[in-house]
């Protein structure tokens, strides 16, 4: 995992790049700021929607998913 912030506020806007075993599965959770999810390979599903290679997802701070 690498994580690149923009900016010096610990608590502002970041990028954080990973890679998930394959069928892993997350609880409904949220997090506390807006997150933009880019698929660089394979592919994951969020609710019933799948989203593959080039796709781009953004979560809305306080919005329930996993």
């Amino acid at each position: 995992m690498a994580q690149v912030n923009f900016g010096d506020d610990p608590q502002g806007p970041c990028a954080v790049i990973f890679t998930l075993a394959p069928d892993l599965e997350f609880a409904a959770h949220y997090h506390n700021c807006e997150q933009c999810f880019v698929v660089f390979e394979g592919a994951i599903r969020v609710g019933r929607t799948w989203f593959g290679p080039g796709s781009v997802r953004i979560q809305d701070s306080g919005s329930v998913y996993g």
